[in-house]
Parts: structure tokens; C-alpha cells; sequence
């Protein structure tokens, strides 16, 4: 039996705490510093965002990770407000990374960077 240990960069939540505002466009994006995983190896993290917008808009948006892969999404949001966004990212093997979302359209900004390790091992080991 296999089991998973999720370890996140506890400095992170202290950044990642306050929204990353793209200036006159009104878009704010965050991504939870604690991505959740689970199951053993192959083990699926899972990603928690937010884009705010101060009105109803389209936004590009990018999931980047720490492995060069990128995931681009557009979504009509048809009000103001705060929209929730995840990603999943199955990994089966050990792996210490990151992922980020980056708005391209109307604006470009990005948020921090959510660190996470994953370590697959026998139990008890």
C-alpha cells in the first residue's frame, strides 16, 4: 500500500493572502496557497482560484505549472463578483512544484504561486 504526503510552503499563505488587482480593468485574481491532493500515488492536486470582476466581462486566463505546462481557459462571467476556478494536476511520482494563474485578457496580471511536494512511498517507510 501506497501512501501520499502533500506538503505546502507554509510562507506562501502570508503572499498569497491578498488578491493580485490588474489595475483600471477591475479583475482581481487569488490562488489558494493549500492545493488539496488525494489518494496514493498516482496522486491527483487539485488547485482553488479566484478571479474577481468589478462588472460582467470575458477573461483569459492561463493555469501555468512549475513542469512548463499551460492550460488556457476563457470564461464569460455574466456579473460582477467572485468566480471560482480549479485545476487538477495528477502526478505519479514524487514531485516538489508549483502552479499559477495568469490573466491574459482584458488584462494581464498573475497571481503567487501555490508551492506544493508530493512524496509517494510504501507505508510505514
Amino acid at each position: 500500500m501506497k501512501t501520499i504526503l502533500i506538503a505546502v510552503a507554509s510562507t506562501l499563505s502570508i503572499i498569497a493572502a491578498a488578491p493580485v488587482l490588474a489595475g483600471e480593468a477591475g479583475v482581481k485574481v487569488h490562488l489558494d496557497p493549500n492545493p488539496a491532493a488525494n489518494g496514493a500515488c498516482p496522486a491527483t492536486v487539485v488547485f482553488h482560484g479566484q478571479i474577481e470582476t468589478a462588472k460582467p466581462m470575458d477573461v483569459t486566463f492561463h493555469w501555468l505549472r512549475s513542469d512548463g505546462a499551460t492550460h488556457e481557459k476563457t470564461k464569460h462571467f455574466e456579473k460582477a463578483g467572485k468566480h471560482q476556478v480549479s485545476e487538477p494536476w495528477t502526478l505519479e511520482r514524487n514531485y516538489k512544484g508549483w502552479e499559477q494563474i495568469e490573466i491574459t485578457s482584458p488584462v494581464q496580471v498573475k497571481s503567487e504561486k501555490a508551492l506544493f511536494e508530493v512524496r509517494c512511498g510504501k507505508s510505514g517507510k
